[in-house]
Parts: structure tokens; C-alpha cells; sequence
């Protein structure tokens, strides 16, 4: 279903292409189902939403653009050799102009925002950090063997029940690892993450181990797994009322965001 957003139709098709994006750039964090389909999609959509807005806001801007800083943007992209012979050349100044546009506008949205000082960041931050304390944290290696178009539910679950059996004999969970896994090297080791970063299944999974210990065949949306937990971390314990005193600063924070979202 197509959205619209202040009356304009966007095309499903802007939302696909930010997604397959998006898949690509995140190809080897999703190789260890760090975020799910249904998370990157929102991601996706969420992002195509804050682009058009922008370019309605600059769109609503009767302000002309200099047509030199336009020439100066079209020649800037003939030495970059993004122009080809027999280009559409009002296309091309068109587009230059909607760039410097779109520039503008993010400009000047942004600038109404009251800049932190150092100091201030770095308040902030401490407080913040102490009020929360630190994420539990794992190392650990897994085998993977994804159920997809090329395999079906049936033929994973007898490769990861080999590789199983392979541990249950003495070898070596590396050596199992580059021997079936569809996430090869290191031996299927991930080093260390934190607790939230893999999806929920791989998480109970991995968390409810203890160092030195394999977990047996367990299912996640990208097909089987075995995971053996290395070493973990555990989280360290809060501090109440620490961040008290830095109340206002983050109000100050989130008053500058909702001001820069309304403009």
C-alpha cells in the first residue's frame, strides 16, 4: 500500500529500493541476525518519510537559487565524469538546483538547534552512562545453516544435525564451523556483542549459556543454529538518581529536536 504524506502518494517502489539499500550496506552485520526484516524495513520506510519531508520543506521555499552556484554544481559534476555525453542538460541543472535546495533546507533546519559545548557533551554523556551502567556482553562462535530459496527447512536441518553430530564425536567446533556453516572463517567466531544486538531467539540462545558451554540446534529467522559461548560479561549495576542534576541539559536536548522537527 502506497503512503502519503501531506497528500503526495509515495510509491511503494521508493520504500523497496531504500530497503534493498540498506541490505546491502548492512550484508555482513546481517550475516550474524543483528536486525531483524520487519526492523530494517521500518528503518527503510522511516527514512524515505524524513527525505520527502525535507523536500516538501524545500519545495515550499520561494527563494531562488544562484544560478552561478547552480552552473558551478553542474561543472563540479562534469569533472567528476557523472556526466556523460549527450546528457539532458536542463535535466541536469534541475537536478543541481534540487540539491542545493534540499542543502538549504537541512541547513537551516538544523541551525536553529543550540550547539552543547564540550563540556557539556562530555556531562551529558558521563551522566547518562552512569544512570544506565553497561550492557551485558558475550563472546561467542556459531554455525549457521540458513533455510532460504536454495534450501529448504528439511535439508538445513539434516546439515546442521551432521555438523551436531560431527561435535558430539570430539571435533573441534572451528573446524565444524568451516565445515558447514554458511558463515565462514574465524572458525564462526563473533567476538563480542552486546545483549539486544542479535535477534531475541539467538539471544536467549546464547545468554542463557555458560562460558565453555554449546548450546543444541536452535531456530532463528535465518535458519539453524549451535552457538558456544566463550566468555560473558555481565552488566554492571546502576546507579540511582546519578543523571539528576543534568536534568535540564537534557531538556534543553530534546526541546532543540522538537523545535528542529517542527520547522
Amino acid at each position: 500500500m502506497a503512503m502519503l504524506i501531506n497528500g503526495e502518494r509515495v510509491p511503494d517502489g521508493l520504500v523497496e529500493d531504500e530497503l534493498g539499500r540498506l541490505r546491502t550496506s548492512h550484508g555482513a552485520m546481517r550475516e550474524v541476525a543483528p536486525v531483524s526484516e520487519e526492523h530494517l524495513r521500518l528503518i527503510a520506510a522511516c527514512a524515505v518519510v524524513d527525505r520527502i519531508l525535507i523536500r516538501q520543506h524545500a519545495d515550499k521555499d520561494p527563494r531562488p537559487i544562484d544560478p552561478e552556484t547552480i552552473a558551478a554544481e553542474v561543472r563540479k559534476e562534469e569533472r567528476q565524469g557523472n556526466c556523460r555525453s549527450g546528457v539532458n542538460e536542463p535535466a541536469l541543472r534541475r537536478a543541481a538546483e534540487q540539491g542545493l535546495r534540499l542543502k538549504r533546507a537541512m541547513d537551516e533546519l538544523a541551525g536553529d538547534f543550540e550547539r552543547p559545548t564540550t563540556d557539556e557533551v562530555m556531562q551529558l554523556y558521563d551522566s547518562w552512562k552512569t544512570k544506565l551502567g553497561s550492557v551485558e556482553k558475550a563472546s561467542a562462535a556459531h554455525i549457521v545453516v540458513h533455510v532460504n530459496q536454495g534450501r529448504t527447512e528439511t535439508e538445513a536441518l539434516a546439515l546442521i544435525e551432521r555438523a551436531e553430530a560431527d561435535l558430539a564425536s570430539g571435533c573441534s567446533f572451528s573446524d565444524v564451523a568451516e565445515r558447514y556453516s554458511d558463515c565462514k572463517g574465524n572458525g564462526g567466531d563473533l567476538g563480542e556483542f552486546e545483549r539486544g544486538m542479535m535477534v531475541e531467539e539467538f539471544d536467549q540462545a546464547v545468554f542463557s549459556l555458560k562460558p565453555g558451554e554449546r548450546s543444541a540446534v536452535f531456530r532463528t529467522p535465518f535458519g539453524f543454529h549451535i552457538a558456544e559461548l566463550r566468555k560473558i560479561e555481565k552488566a554492571a549495576v546502576r546507579e540511582p538518581g546519578a543523571a539528576a542534576g543534568n536534568r535540564s541539559l537534557l531538556d534543553r536536548q530534546t526541546q532543540a529536536r522538537g523545535h528542529g522537527t517542527r520547522s
